[in-house]
């Protein structure tokens, strides 16, 4: 460990002197400075370096045709008004000789000064150690995993041979098929042996004996391998909930909902009782329990398989109280393609929507999504089309809960939610610097990707009932 603290301390000291720092602190300066004179990038769009170490511009969520991805403002743009283009005279490099060495230099010209004093040789070296840096954390993440498949099957569990746990290519982790998998193949058994579950509770948030046993269990001496995996949980998932989020990030929140109009009710779980008491045993277990727990307990492996529905979940849970040696089992739902993410739907606990899966575990799920207004008593989901369009689906049964159909009542609070979420939209991307000082970027990112995926579902519900002229009309002209 001492050596690899070397490494990152050497590592960190060369990011500064190449200038690799500029991918972590100068573009995000830049960025911000650009939004701060009204200009716009993309929340689905970030920048980083690929693979292979080459900085650039990369989609973080499936974005469609005709989307606009930056605006700059001329005010952000350096120009000469004698020239009708750049090498017509010499007025563009006086202007960016001048700009360069102001003794206040705007983000923009300090990212040119980093861009110029690159050595090829200095990136070479960091690419090296990188390289290296890069391949002990994998080895460690690989590690951990394996030993914890190595324990669950010593404890007579089963992981499918077939399958693989890995990041996908924009480093999300998940489960993999490595081959092809027929429908109801066997894919996991976890035994009651691994499975931390309290006798004295008929589900999880009856009383705090879960957390108390889970607790216990983070802080033995020598920790099960499970526990190990879920103490990188904690530090991972703690501040992607709402719950946790700043108090700038939480007014944001509110103000997408309309302070509680559209759902989530209670986002921030001030009236969960459940949660304030068994957060007095500890905070992390609790956290722990409330994402990544089933109704049977804490159950290793499941936590593994994220969340996709429609045609893209393949992956189902089958609990089992009555067998004495297996709790859970998981089976292939449909035949999956070798190369596939394996889903689950955890929409399956209930009546359960996109706003309430950001609230419960801090996503918002791909397509496709569903709303349920039960003021309205309403449902309704919005799934994508092969060629990238979205259309809506209203549903009249989520397990035994009915809906009604959508009428003209229904249309009247949507479009006025509608007309609200366009104005708080707009909003969100005239975020000032100095807003974002006190806002995380994730929370910034996460918060307007929800607006902007509740506009576009509103929309396409208000589209549907009330038939616009034109398909599509009154989604663009709201997402402008």
């Amino acid at each position: 460990m001492a050596s690899w603290c070397s490494l990152l301390i050497w590592v960190t000291l060369l990011q500064r002197f190449a200038g690799v720092v500029v991918a972590d602190t100068n573009q995000q300066e830049l960025l911000k400075w650009v939004r701060a004179e009204g200009g716009f990038f993309h929340h689905k769009l970030e920048l980083r370096s690929d693979e292979n170490g080459l900085f650039g511009v990369f989609a973080a969520q499936d974005i469609h045709k005709h989307e606009l991805l930056a605006s700059i403002p001329w005010s952000c743009i350096l120009y000469s008004e004698d020239s009708d283009h750049r090498f017509q005279n010499c007025e563009v490099v006086e202007l960016l000789e001048e700009e360069l060495h102001k003794d206040a230099p705007s983000p923009y010209a300090q990212s040119l000064k980093k861009a110029v004093g690159r050595i090829m040789a200095q990136w070479c070296c960091l690419l090296i150690w990188v390289t290296l840096l890069q391949l002990h954390v994998c080895e460690v993440v690989a590690e951990t995993n394996q030993e914890l498949l190595k324990w669950v099957r010593a404890q007579g569990g089963f992981f499918h041979h077939e399958l693989e746990l890995r990041s996908d290519e924009n480093g999300l982790f998940g489960v993999f098929a490595a081959q092809d998998i027929r429908k109801n193949e066997l894919l996991v058994t976890v035994p009651w042996s691994c499975i931390l579950y309290s006798e004295d509770s008929d589900h999880r948030f009856q009383n705090c004996k879960l957390v108390e046993l889970l607790e216990e269990e983070l802080h033995k001496d020598e920790p099960s391998p499970y526990a190990q995996s879920l103490k990188k949980a904690v530090r991972d998932h703690a501040s992607l909930l709402p719950t946790n989020w700043s108090k700038k990030g939480k007014e944001l929140f509110l103000k997408v909902t309309g302070n509680g109009t559209l759902p989530p009710e209670d986002p921030f779980f001030e009236d969960f009782e459940w949660k304030h008491e068994c957060e007095k045993v500890s905070q992390d277990a609790t956290l722990l329990i409330m994402t990544h727990s089933e109704d049977i307990g804490m159950v290793p492996l499941t936590d593994k398989f994220n969340n996709r529905a429609g045609n893209w979940e393949n992956a189902g849970f089958r609990e089992d109280l009555a067998d004495e040696v297996t709790g859970m089992r998981v089976y292939a739902l449909r035949d999956i393609k070798a190369g596939e993410q394996l889903y689950t739907h955890y929409k399956d606990y209930g009546q359960i929507g996109t706003p309430e899966l950001l609230m419960d575990y801090g996503f918002v799920e791909m397509y496709p999504q569903r709303y349920i207004l039960p003021e309205w008593n309403v449902a309704f989901e919005v799934n994508e089309r092969d060629d990238g369009s979205l259309y809506v689906k209203w549903l009249s049964k989520i397990k035994e809960k009915k809906y009604d159909d959508p009428d003209e009542e229904t249309a009247a609070f949507l479009w006025q939610q509608l007309t609200r979420l366009s104005s708080v939209y707009d909003d969100l991307k005239r975020i000032s610097s100095q807003e974002i000082e006190s806002l995380p970027e994730h929370e910034l990112q996460i918060v307007t990707q929800f607006c902007r995926d509740y506009l576009t579902a509103l929309s396409l519900a208000v589209e549907d009932i009330t038939a616009c002229p034109h398909d599509g009309e009154c989604v663009e002209s709201m997402l402008q």
